[in-house]
């Protein structure tokens, strides 16, 4: 749900209507992997198949989706939301990029680097992912975040270093990696 939240918080494309968000909640409400079909997209938002088609392709252009046909035998019909593309909110007080901030981001490039660009596919074709070009932008105010959310710069770099190149693979803004920090009740009376 803190993905959804910071979804609606995040300033959005200007050809960005009522019905591209209908279904990215949609979408976003699913557990992965999502495997729903564009008529039953229709009938739970209440629009015609053919606005949902028009609106996956709009999604699929920002690059917010990647969808799999279901053409070949080894691949089902799925939908997966690019977490690591979404557009993140940007805060009332602009951001001030620390050092700490700069060189996390810079660790976890090396990190993704190393676990995530080189793959081998369903076919064994051994595969490579390219780094965004804009990982610096993105990924800096993420790591000021969650530092400016009580993750300490240690404590950050244990996490990057121990995690799977699954959970990696999203990017830093993934709440799976820095889960949402519970405040502690004050025991005092």
């Amino acid at each position: 749900m803190s993905q959804q939240s910071e979804f609606n918080e995040a300033p959005k494309p200007k050809n960005f209507k009522y019905a591209h968000y209908a279904v990215m909640v949609c979408l976003m409400n699913e557990e992965p992997p999502i495997r729903l079909s564009q008529e039953t997209i229709a009938v739970r938002i209440g629009m015609s198949r053919r606005q949902v088609i028009r609106v996956l392709r709009d999604l699929r252009a920002w690059k917010w989706l990647r969808a799999n046909s279901g053409k070949r035998q080894y691949n089902t019909n799925s939908v997966e939301i690019m977490y690591a593309n979404l557009p993140q909110p940007e805060s009332i007080v602009p951001l001030k990029i620390t050092p700490n901030a700069v060189n996390l981001a810079g660790f976890f490039m090396k990190i993704w680097r190393t676990r995530c660009s080189k793959y081998t596919n369903k076919k064994g074709h051994n595969c490579s992912r390219p780094l965004r070009n804009d990982w610096k932008k993105r990924w800096e105010p993420v790591f000021q975040r969650r530092l400016n959310e009580g993750y300490g710069y240690q404590e950050m770099g244990e996490l990057i270093k121990n995690a799977d190149a699954k959970t990696l693979l999203a990017g830093p803004q993934s709440r799976k990696l820095f889960p949402i920090k519970e405040e502690k009740p004050n025991d005092q009376p």
